[in-house]
């Protein structure tokens, strides 16, 4: 007797801020060979250089997140979001958006930035794209 077909499922995969799409290379095949259509999602701003990265922030990969999974939609019954770090903040915010997220993973996800910590950060935009 044969398995039933799984449902028509996919997975969404975003990496982190530091990450690349590849980063769930695994996962996406271990979901592969049980039956589920997967999909890394590169950000906007990574895997180029740093100098070119600093034009690219939460809006465009929040906006490229949506983007994905409403393509992601017209090609599957439903799409879990599954997010590493900042990807997993990413997933979360688009969760609280948008109800036909079927299922959520969110991993390391910050949801908080300390006040502290802005500054440093806004600064780290200009620095970061001058060190070696």
């Amino acid at each position: 007797m044969e398995a039933p077909p799984l449902p028509d499922i996919a997975c969404l995969l975003v990496h982190g801020l530091n990450g690349i799409r590849y980063d769930f290379d695994e996962i996406a095949q271990v979901l592969q060979d049980h039956g589920y259509a997967t999909d890394q999602l590169l950000l906007p701003g990574h895997e180029v250089h740093a100098r070119e990265a600093r034009q690219f922030g939460w809006n465009d990969w929040s906006d490229a997140l949506r983007d994905r999974f409403e393509e992601m939609l017209k090609q599957h019954a439903r799409v879990v979001v599954i997010g590493h770090s900042m990807g997993g903040s990413l997933a979360l915010s688009l969760a609280e958006r948008d109800p036909r997220v079927a299922a959520l993973v969110s991993l390391c996800a910050p949801t908080h930035l300390h006040a502290s910590l802005v500054p440093i950060v806004r600064l780290g935009r200009y620095v970061l794209p001058y060190l070696p």
